[in-house]
């Protein structure tokens, strides 16, 4: 079993779903936001210039968490 658990959290830590942002990795989408560009065009933008990706989805999320917290990036969706 002990062997099992370590081959599981091996394979977790290689995964994608393992990526974690922190708010300096959504410094340029940010900006991006605010001058009115769409989650879509900046994960686009992103691809392009050789960044660290992550969906047009986790952007929305990013979003609608700082509007929760009294955040105003939602206004320029």
């Amino acid at each position: 079993p002990a062997r099992a658990q370590q081959k599981a959290r091996s394979r977790l830590s290689r995964s994608r779903r393992n990526k974690r942002y922190c708010k300096t990795d959504f410094r340029l989408a940010e900006a991006l936001l605010k001058l009115d560009w769409s989650p879509d065009q900046i994960v686009g933008y992103l691809r392009l210039r050789g960044y660290p990706t992550m969906s047009h989805e986790l952007i929305y999320q990013y979003v609608w968490n700082d509007k929760a917290e009294g955040g105003m990036l939602w206004k320029h969706l």
